[in-house]
């Protein structure tokens, strides 16, 4: 890893995220667990986070571009590999070459597939998506009976699976959701009617895998669960901690006046004889612009207000009421620091985003710091099980 000179950056802890799967997995029972690793990995790290989660017992993955599916692929994990976004022609035959699985929903793909299995002699290994009602992609399942006998008789293709997607499973326990699954729930009947075998059968998502336990099918599709991240609507039966924080530390710390003003715009004046702390974040690193008068940070325990107007590299709080406060204190933007926290879901909600864009905006120049753990996949003991 290269020199860190900036005190800012994001401390993943592995551990907890170990800790989450193992809970989630407790919760889930038999059913396998298809760890959701895309947009790297939530914004923790793509191969620390599937070495942390493989080393827990998880051995599928799933991603949302080529890219990252091969990241993993180099990284030396041999085991099982979905790529769940839009189908790419391009990368068919890598898809094939290096046995990564990937979702089909649209007859064009799947022939493209079975043409690149039967020129490697080999067959791709294929998620056949079904479209309940998400609107986005997949098979129509009038459409999709219709054409079993064929799609499961290419002889370039393996049904290694097939799925849905919930369209609104976040917002708690819906009819619509409810009927979702029906809709797939009657085409993998009617498949298991006709002696066709479908492979592993999964349609939750993280909200739908906690509100329920009765569709978890064979595997349940968890990504934001894995890291700390639940929407308000979903009440987890199972206790899921946070596994990051956004910190720096104050550079410097000037005495201000009342009346005084300060920082691009002049927008904040100091009402008070204010205590002013410089912390070296700003929009180019993700606080962005629109957290100004809304936000606040966490020093030595306590909640402190960012005021002024949030500059490209660096931000201000007014640190009046912290007792000797000085440079060097840890500051902290999403996260636990004492008994307070701020979560995700509070910063994202300032600018009408979920919890999971509002640390994807961090990234770029922040780097990860990671707490134990590494990215190697030597088999695990029966101790780390």
């Amino acid at each position: 890893m290269a020199p860190i000179f900036r005190p800012t950056w994001v401390e993943v802890n592995l551990d907890v995220i170990k800790e989450n799967y193992k809970n989630i997995k407790n919760f889930v029972g038999d059913k396998e667990i298809i760890a959701v690793v895309k947009a790297n990995a939530y914004g923790m790290g793509l191969t620390p986070t599937v070495g942390a989660l493989f080393k827990a017992g998880c051995r599928y993955f799933a991603v949302a571009t080529p890219d990252e599916a091969f990241e993993i692929r180099a990284s030396g994990y041999t085991g099982s590999i979905l790529v769940i976004g839009p189908a790419v022609d391009g990368c068919a035959p890598l898809y094939v070459k290096h046995d990564i699985e990937s979702v089909c929903a649209s007859e064009d793909f799947l022939n493209h597939l079975n043409t690149c299995g039967i020129e490697q002699n080999k067959r791709a290994l294929v998620h056949f998506k079904i479209e309940t009602g998400l609107g986005r992609s997949g098979f129509l399942p009038k459409d999709f009976i219709a054409n079993v006998d064929k799609y499961y008789s290419l002889p370039g293709i393996k049904a290694a699976g097939i799925m849905s997607h919930f369209a609104v499973a976040d917002e708690g326990r819906t009819a619509f959701t409810e009927q979702q699954f029906k809709k797939f729930i009657n085409v993998v009947k009617t498949l298991s009617y006709m002696g066709i075998d479908t492979g592993i059968r999964h349609i939750c998502n993280s909200s739908s895998t906690l509100l329920y336990p009765g569709m978890h099918l064979d595997a349940v599709r968890c990504g934001k669960i894995l890291y700390g991240f639940c929407p308000q609507a979903v009440k987890s039966p199972i206790e899921l901690k946070t596994s990051f924080k956004v910190r720096s530390e104050i550079a410097s710390i000037r005495r201000a006046t009342v009346g005084e003003s300060f920082g691009y715009g002049l927008r904040y004046v100091c009402r008070d004889d204010d205590i002013i702390a410089v912390v070296p974040i700003g929009y180019a690193d993700g606080y962005s612009r629109m957290y100004m008068g809304k936000s606040y940070a966490l020093i030595r325990g306590s909640r402190v207000p960012v005021v002024g107007s949030i500059c490209c590299d660096q931000i201000f709080l007014k640190v009046t009421n912290i007792p000797n406060v000085k440079p060097g204190d840890e500051v902290v933007l999403i996260g636990k620091q004492g008994n307070e926290e701020i979560k995700a879901e509070e910063l994202g909600g300032y600018i009408g985003t979920s919890a999971c864009e509002a640390l994807s905006l961090f990234r770029g120049r922040i780097p990860r710091l990671y707490t134990k753990d590494d990215n190697s996949f030597n088999e695990i003991s029966e101790e780390e099980n």
